[in-house]
């Protein structure tokens, strides 16, 4: 079983309540505790995006506005378009809070 295969096996399995969250903690020791031969091909956040795209094509998971700056009355609204739109989206408010967080870091080794 390749790691995308056994990222979505896992996800299917499980009883996910946090959703994008437990998704993306789906990788590295993880999928090793589950499968000690899985080949892990890919860098934490690709196989994030790859497993999410596969998974909204399929239909098993949507995406949502959540915390919406620009349009609060946005929350809780289904985000619309192709997968591959909507993970545009995503990456864009993504990248933004990976920039944010290697600040925070960057504050704390100071």
């Amino acid at each position: 079983m390749n790691q995308l295969e056994l990222i979505l096996k896992t996800f299917h399995e499980y009883e996910f309540k946090e959703g994008l969250d437990d998704l993306f903690y789906l990788y590295g020791n993880f999928l090793k505790e589950i499968d000690p031969e899985v080949k892990l091909e890919y860098k934490q956040d690709t196989a994030f995006f790859k497993a999410l795209k596969i998974l909204l094509e399929s239909g098993d998971i949507s995406l949502f506005y959540n915390l919406n700056y620009k349009e609060p009355s946005r929350d809780g609204e289904l985000l619309l378009g192709s997968p591959q739109d909507q993970i545009e989206q995503l990456q864009q408010v993504w990248l933004g809070s990976f920039a944010i967080h290697q600040m925070d870091q960057k504050k704390i080794t100071l």
